[in-house]
Formats: structure tokens, C-alpha cells, sequence
């Protein structure tokens, strides 16, 4: 087995499934995705609650709302939505 595998990356068989133009088309179809006000006012109390919940130590920051937002928008966008 370490013959076998240890002779060869597997990362030399990684071929690119996407070009920069492509993912910059993706990036830009993300962000128009139309985010209800309620589903912004949702993300914000999720982040709150990290905050003041006595379970952790640090709460997450005003950029963990910003990307858990940009991911809604995405999985919306992936589903068609």
C-alpha cells in the first residue's frame, strides 16, 4: 500500500471544474439574491444569541452575520430560489 500510494499525488489528478469567469458570474447571481427583511432580522438574533448565551465563550461577530447571509443566499440560489 505505501508502494502504491506513496508514489503518486492524487492532487495531480485534480482537474478544474470552473473558471474564474464562471465562479465571478456565480459570486454575482449570489448576491442578488433578494433577502426578506425577516429572514435579516432572524440572522441577527441568531448572531445575538451567540452572544449572551452563557454555553460560550465568544459570541459570533458582525461578519458572521454578514456570511451567514451571503451562505442563505447561496443554498436560495443553488435551490433555484
Amino acid at each position: 500500500m505505501l508502494d502504491a500510494h506513496g508514489a503518486h499525488d492524487p492532487l495531480d489528478d485534480l482537474r478544474p471544474v470552473a473558471d474564474a469567469s464562471a465562479v465571478r458570474r456565480m459570486i454575482t447571481t449570489v448576491r442578488e439574491v433578494h433577502v426578506a427583511d425577516a429572514i435579516k432580522q432572524y440572522a441577527i438574533e441568531l448572531v445575538t444569541a451567540t452572544r449572551e448565551s452563557t454555553d460560550l465563550r465568544l459570541g459570533a461577530s458582525p461578519r458572521a452575520t454578514l456570511q451567514l447571509l451571503r451562505t442563505a443566499r447561496a443554498v436560495a440560489a443553488l435551490d433555484g430560489a
